[in-house]
């Protein structure tokens, strides 16, 4: 096992997978481009769960009629190594089954089980705030930033995520 750059575990041996998984982490926190590296990650190396499982994950980002379909391919090579993969990214590939399957509300279970177990997972508790956004729900997005904080204070990210979340809660309670 390997470690991604907020010490997660990554079922991988490769370095350049290792090396995507960090930008699609790192570019989903900080809003970048270099997300999209895990695309071809997940095409160069079908065996890594965790690699298809974001890739599918980039394409449910797209918001469009046709993403379930695109993340699709991915989350079939997900699945098929999810037996050999960590408890977290069996997790993800379920987070990313349950948002492709248009079960939001489970999706939001699965995020939250492994921010529980998993505080680190900064992508997850990320992708949370965004489905949680999307539903307008302020308070829940201030939720998961509080229950990985701690976990996190020696990482920027978490102090916008939740920095974010209170403007949110705030902008609702002057509405």
């Amino acid at each position: 096992m390997r470690l991604d750059f907020l010490g997660n575990t990554v079922s991988t041996d490769r370095d350049a997978t290792l090396a995507a998984v960090d930008d699609f982490v790192e570019g989903i926190l900080a809003y970048e481009t270099r997300a999209e590296n895990i695309v071809g990650a997940a095409e160069a190396d079908p065996e890594s769960c965790l690699a298809n499982a974001y890739a599918g994950i980039l394409w449910m980002q797209l918001e469009a009629p046709d993403a379930p379909q695109r993340a699709a391919r991915y989350l079939s090579a997900s699945e098929r190594q999810a037996t050999g993969a960590s408890e977290r990214e069996q997790w993800t590939t379920a987070f990313l089954r349950a948002w492709s399957d248009d079960d939001v509300p489970r999706a939001l279970e699965i995020a939250e089980r492994i921010e529980t177990g998993y505080p680190t997972d900064l992508a997850i508790a990320k992708l949370h705030q965004y489905l949680d956004f999307n539903r307008g729900d302020f308070p829940a997005m201030l939720r998961t930033a509080l229950r990985v904080r701690d976990a996190n204070k020696d990482v920027a990210y978490i102090h916008g995520m939740t920095a974010f979340a209170y403007e949110q809660c705030h902008l609702l309670d002057e509405a």
